[in-house]
């Protein structure tokens, strides 16, 4: 293959990856309109503590906001298989 050969396939590359990057850039901007979007419209987890500044408690009503949310709901551990005994090494 000739230098001029590598030289157009690289640049062949170049472009190609120059459209990836400018379609991956479209789509991150919709993802970020969508975001803007759902945090101004109130629809994010109240339970989200936005205090940095105290990283060390929980969030007013952490728990019930959380596993308090299921309170209601029974969990029930299904059947489990036996277990694999195996042998000694």
């Amino acid at each position: 293959m000739s230098n001029l050969q590598t030289v157009s396939i690289r640049e062949t590359q170049i472009a190609e990856l120059r459209e990836v990057l400018r379609k991956m850039q479209i789509q991150l901007n919709e993802i970020d309109r969508g975001l803007l979007s759902l945090a101004g419209s109130g629809k994010v987890a109240s339970n989200i503590s936005t205090d940095a500044g105290n990283a060390d408690t929980w969030p007013d009503r952490y728990f019930e906001r959380t596993a308090g949310a299921f309170a209601d709901i029974p969990f029930e551990r299904p059947p489990q298989p036996p277990v694999q005994t195996r042998s000694e090494w």
